[in-house]
């Protein structure tokens, strides 16, 4: 299974467990960097896997917006099945705060992608 991530910043990804619908609203089937993203036409739409809801690829100025909200922070994590961007504008200045958070981040959509494979287990 791959995806993106498009990781919101409110409290549904602090359990993804129990935001399943959500996170699935927030992923798309398929493997997308940021040179990707920013080669995509205005208007171009994402389907997700949540059922009937997708994502829109718009720009205001330079800045790369998807349904709306801004992409400040692409390509934060990045392994051979996913990759995740967020609107979080991370810092590289503390390495140990950064570090923290991407062990933190790897978990996260670790246990997103367990719950959403048997999310998917028992809709079928």
């Amino acid at each position: 299974m791959m995806g993106t991530i498009f990781a919101p910043v409110d409290q549904s990804m602090v359990n993804p467990i129990n935001n399943v619908s959500i996170f699935l609203r927030h992923d798309v089937p398929c493997k997308l960097l940021w040179n990707d993203l920013v080669n995509f036409d205005d208007g171009t739409v994402l389907p997700t896997y949540s059922n009937g809801f997708t994502i829109t690829v718009t720009r205001s100025d330079s800045v790369l917006m998807l349904n709306g909200v801004p992409v400040f922070s692409p390509n934060i994590y990045f392994s051979d099945p996913i990759v995740v961007h967020t609107r979080f504008l991370l810092s590289k200045r503390n390495p140990k705060k950064w570090q923290k958070f991407l062990i933190g981040l790897e978990k996260t959509v670790t246990k997103c992608y367990w719950a959403m494979m048997n999310f998917e287990a028992r809709k079928s």
